[in-house]
């Protein structure tokens, strides 16, 4: 499985998604308890902010996650 970025909800409202790799107050992101692996790729994060039916908190996920790969439609 592969991890694409490290979200949460304070990153969702008021930041952008981690890389793998980055740090957050010198802790690396996967260690950090606030933040979740995002696992989902391209096809799928697209298809989640496609899907007019998405609940509030993924569909801003994926567009955070979008937003740091540069993926668009």
């Amino acid at each position: 499985m592969r991890i694409y970025a490290y979200v949460t909800t304070e990153s969702v409202r008021e930041g952008p998604a981690k890389l793998p790799g980055a740090e957050v107050n010198g802790k690396p992101v996967s260690k950090h308890g606030d933040y979740w692996a995002w696992t989902r790729g391209k096809r799928a994060t697209l298809k989640i902010i496609a899907d007019p039916k998405s609940l509030g908190w993924r569909y801003r996920t994926a567009r955070r996650v979008a937003e740091l790969w540069g993926w668009t439609r």
